[in-house]
């Protein structure tokens, strides 16, 4: 076995290594003062005093950051304040997974909170795909949008962007990929990690982002911070799979307290359907009961049901919308089962086979086969 310092080098894969880590000095534990096993693993993260320990452990509001350290944040929210005010359309296109799902019903709440009239859009996985879709722009510049904002797309979609700038439309980006080597050229690109940037915390999801935009909206207009609109984030954050440090970190916590105790009468629809109990709720009831069943209208259904469902307040809709994504969920469990026998007919080869292998079926849905 390979010593802590040395590098092990794969066999079957030589331009890889392991490196593992090494162990920490016998005093750590005592000098964070906690059990062995949880004073090696901050120290695997970095953590090597009581006050590195105290900032990692305790979550508290002061782990937000000023939203105005975001580049082009300034720019958005003088555009959406001038956007109200003059009672413009404003579109908030969205993506069909849950950080984008959840990023748009942020962005839908919190500018209806301030007046705005907003019109979501969450494109199809097979007619739209990823990203801007120009046939989308159209429609919601025929719909008289002049504002459109993009949560978790748009960062790398500059033809897209430019399209809706001919049709009139101002697009401000609010994302959390990697951007090229050029933006496009939009109102306003708000994005923690773009070059020269300021903001603390590069790791924060679409959903992240999207608060953050109206964070700095109601902070504009005097308000207190939208903190119930968590809830909505710490599905997005932990379905994102984004870091558990830092901000994500406390919107993950606070989300939960406030899911806990949610008025939102989509998501208490959605926990009742899926048997999970109000008051318990932590990130596995999140990653394994609801986010999978927001997530399964957008593998084999429409999304919008599930927008709809985190931004209803009647609940009548609210429950017929509960039992409809029950029901996408078991059909995608189902679909995906029976893909997976299929795919293990065809993967029974000889020995000697090469080690890459591909499979196809005609009745396979894309969105029970990747992201």
């Amino acid at each position: 076995m390979a010593s802590a310092n040395t590098p092990y080098t794969s066999p079957t894969q030589p331009s890889k290594t392991w490196r593992i880590a090494p162990a920490p000095p016998a005093s750590i534990s005592d000098r964070l003062n906690l059990p062995p096993l949880h004073a090696r693993l901050l120290y695997n993260r970095g953590v090597r005093t009581p006050e590195d320990a105290r900032a990692f452990l305790e979550i508290g509001p002061d782990m937000e950051h000023d939203p105005s350290l975001m580049p082009g944040m300034g720019e958005a929210v003088r555009r959406l304040e001038a956007a109200i005010l003059s009672g413009e359309s404003i579109g908030v296109y969205g993506d069909f997974d849950v950080d984008g799902i959840s990023g748009t019903a942020v962005l839908s709440l919190g500018l209806r909170e301030l007046g705005g009239r907003v019109m979501p859009y969450i494109p199809d996985r097979e007619a739209d795909g990823h990203g801007l879709n120009p046939d989308a722009v159209r429609r919601l510049a025929a719909a008289g949008v002049t504002v459109c904002v993009t949560v978790d797309c748009g960062v790398t979609d500059r033809e897209e962007v430019a399209l809706a700038t001919e049709l009139g439309i101002d697009t401000i980006v609010t994302d959390h990929h990697s951007p090229d080597d050029s933006l496009p050229e939009a109102r306003a690109v708000v994005h923690a990690g773009l070059p020269g940037s300021k903001y603390p915390f590069k790791g924060l999801t679409g959903t992240g982002m999207a608060y953050k935009l109206v964070s700095a909206m109601f902070e504009s207009r005097g308000r207190r911070q939208p903190e119930h609109l968590l809830e909505l984030v710490a599905l997005g954050t932990v379905a994102d799979v984004g870091p558990m440090e830092d901000e994500n970190r406390y919107f993950v916590s606070r989300g939960l307290r406030q899911l806990n105790r949610s008025s939102n009468v989509g998501l208490r629809a959605l926990m009742e359907s899926a048997q999970a109990s109000p008051g318990t709720l932590d990130e596995v009831d999140l990653s394994f009961s609801l986010i999978p069943r927001l997530n399964a209208p957008g593998r084999i259904g429409t999304p919008e049901t599930s927008l709809n469902l985190l931004t209803s307040d009647n609940p009548s809709e609210a429950y017929q919308l509960a039992d409809e994504l029950e029901h996408l969920n078991q059909e995608r469990r189902a679909l995906t089962d029976q893909a997976m026998s299929q795919a293990e007919v065809q993967t029974q080869f000889p020995e000697g086979t090469p080690p890459l292998i591909f499979v196809s079926h005609g009745e396979w849905k894309p969105g029970i086969l990747g992201p």
